[in-house]
């Protein structure tokens, strides 16, 4: 999320320069147990390591002789190994090439390559699945958000609801059962193209603009073109069903909730803002208030300017009712930080990439993206884009004609978190707003190397649903009280006394950039979630890759730090740890991080 915390430079990065000789790596050692790749092929870029006692640590210099350029210690495992990521992924006689490289170090017991494990249930059987790259694993070939590794924890929840604010959904056999009752906010009939003004029918009737519409009158310079079907598709990428027809969707149980605010050459903001407090629950005038309000909110829509306090004060409200907004950053190949609503301060602004994990083309970025998804590049992918729902009328729809379409856009990378988050609060449907937000970016998907996107341009990473799924299953991050309660009676009176226990000191939190081996600038923003019960926070920066502070702790009041001017072509790791009650507790349970400068 974003905030308006002043930045604290960090004071001077301490930089200590170490000399080491490494004698030749030629055999693994005889105590050394080197496992065999994986049987089936399948590749990864993780090894796991275990060493014998005499050692804790491979040092950096030795680790890429071994494994090759690029190659780092990522975390601690078990209780004497280590986790090496290596710079690309491997399989069969070169993986074990690399992993006898590495048996062969010093204070190494055994080497096993970090097999990538997969559901045993089969995948869905929709009929255009195979085209949906968009929802592969990062690891597989194009960078998608890993579905199916989140389809193993849950599919949805019936529980959650996710509100598509777009032009509404039309029928479409895909979305068959998966469509909850909506509202049309669009107040001009002349926008609205249905003949008349708001009611309770949030289909979509097309929003055509013909040339001599766009020459003169109401629709004067609107761009012309056929009916877009736009929240159709979104729709369709959320949550389309999980059988034999067309696509799936990333969420197949959670309900969608259409509420229509764009028609012909878009939409007003004050309806747009209208549809978005009714869809959480809150109250509008004229309108019934709905009771089984959203949970997520998806916005693939914006203009230009920076946010304006009416969208501001609007999703300050929709937070407040715990429900989480994203928004899509603008497709201007723009800095996002002059468009909005994806400026504004706690939505969850997303970038989009192609298969790749390249910044796509049009994209907009900067400070005020928190992440990235897949929106496609046509220029990039030869034209394969995001598959979704469409109908095949060319104005009003078609019916029966249900239909599939390839488009690109952050209108169709905002749809994927959107899902992503509706399935990680089908686990834990406690989560707050900034807590999913945080989960959400330590969980994503590095940029590949030598990607056009940076944690400086892109957010914290791509989308990765299955990451994120594991991350909210693991329990709601918030620091719970524990009110006791002590009960005397006599014959005369009952007397009840309660007291509050205050957590003994700070709790849990993330960190959420520069991502684990990522690149940056010379002076890059460490950001972090924030720590329950934390009166202050400290942060280390050094260029020794050791998973220890090798520099000086600073003392930081809030969620960010801008760095001093750092060497470059350098990799250096830094930690966070926040402070509180006389006790500290690490970020990320003590994992460093590394980025490049």
């Amino acid at each position: 999320m974003k905030r308006r915390n002043p930045l604290v430079i960090i004071s001077t990065v301490v930089l200590l320069a170490s000399t080491v000789t490494f004698g030749t790596v030629a055999s693994a050692s005889p105590s050394a147990v080197v496992g065999p790749p994986p049987a089936d092929g399948s590749v990864t870029d993780q090894i796991i390591v275990t060493f014998d006692g005499s050692t804790r640590d491979l040092p950096r210099q030795a680790l890429e002789a071994a494994a090759g350029a690029g190659a780092t210690r990522i975390r601690d495992f078990g209780q004497r190994g280590a986790i090496i990521k290596l710079s690309t992924p491997q399989s069969g006689r070169m993986l074990r090439g690399v992993m006898v490289a590495i048996g062969a170090m010093p204070g190494v017991a055994a080497v096993e390559a970090d097999q990538i494990m997969r559901s045993i249930a089969t995948p869905p059987s929709d009929q255009l699945y195979g085209q949906q790259w968009d929802l592969t694993s990062p690891l597989t070939g194009p960078i998608g958000i890993d579905a199916e590794g989140a389809w193993m924890t849950t599919t949805g929840s019936s529980s959650i609801r996710i509100a598509v604010v777009d032009t509404g959904i039309v029928t479409h056999v895909d979305l068959t059962g998966r469509v909850a009752a909506g509202y049309d906010f669009i107040s001009d009939s002349r926008i609205a193209n249905d003949g008349d003004g708001r009611d309770a029918d949030a289909s979509d009737p097309g929003d055509w603009i013909t040339k001599s519409e766009s020459r003169r009158g109401f629709f004067k310079r609107c761009p012309v073109g056929d009916s877009s079907w736009h929240g159709t598709h979104v729709a369709g990428t959320i949550g389309a069903a999980h059988d034999s027809t067309g696509i799936a969707g990333i969420n197949a149980v959670s309900q969608i909730i259409p509420v229509r605010v764009l028609g012909k050459c878009g939409g007003y903001t004050s309806d747009i803002v209208d549809g978005m407090r009714w869809a959480a629950g809150l109250a509008v005038p004229g309108v019934a208030t709905l009771v089984d309000h959203a949970h997520v909110l998806n916005l693939s829509l914006g203009g230009s300017g920076s946010c304006s306090s009416t969208y501001q004060d609007t999703i300050s409200d929709v937070r407040g009712q715990g429900v989480v907004v994203v928004v899509a950053a603008g497709n201007s190949d723009a800095n996002a930080a002059n468009y909005s609503p994806a400026s504004c301060d706690g939505v969850v602004t997303v970038a989009a990439t192609g298969q790749a994990g390249d910044r796509s083309y049009y994209s907009n970025y900067g400070s005020a993206v928190e992440i990235a998804a897949p929106g496609g590049d046509r220029i990039a992918d030869d034209g394969d884009t995001i598959l979704s729902t469409v109908n095949s009328g060319a104005t009003s729809p078609l019916p029966g004609q249900d239909s599939y379409a390839t488009y690109q856009g952050t209108s169709m990378a905002a749809p994927h978190v959107a899902g992503i988050v509706s399935l990680m609060l089908s686990v834990d449907d406690s989560l707050r707003p900034d807590q999913v937000s945080a989960m959400l970016q330590a969980s994503a998907t590095p940029f590949p190397a030598g990607s056009s996107c940076t944690t400086a341009s892109c957010g914290s990473g791509i989308a990765n649903a299955a990451a994120a799924v594991a991350a909210a299953s693991g329990g709601s991050t918030t620091t719970t009280t524990t009110t006791t309660m002590a009960t005397t009676t006599s014959a005369a009176t009952t007397t009840t006394t309660s007291s509050t226990i205050a957590p003994a000191g700070p709790g849990d939190f993330v960190k959420l950039s520069p991502a684990d081996g990522s690149k940056t600038g010379r002076r890059p923003t460490l950001r972090w979630s924030a720590s329950s019960g934390a009166a202050s926070y400290e942060v280390c920066v050094d260029a020794i890759i050791n998973g220890e502070c090798d520099g000086t702790w600073t003392t930081i009041n809030g969620t960010s730090a801008r760095t001093s001017r750092l060497d470059r072509r350098i990799t250096f790791e830094w930690q966070v740890r926040a402070i509180g009650g006389g006790t500290s507790v690490d970020a990320d349970a003590g994992t460093w991080f590394t980025f490049r400068t």
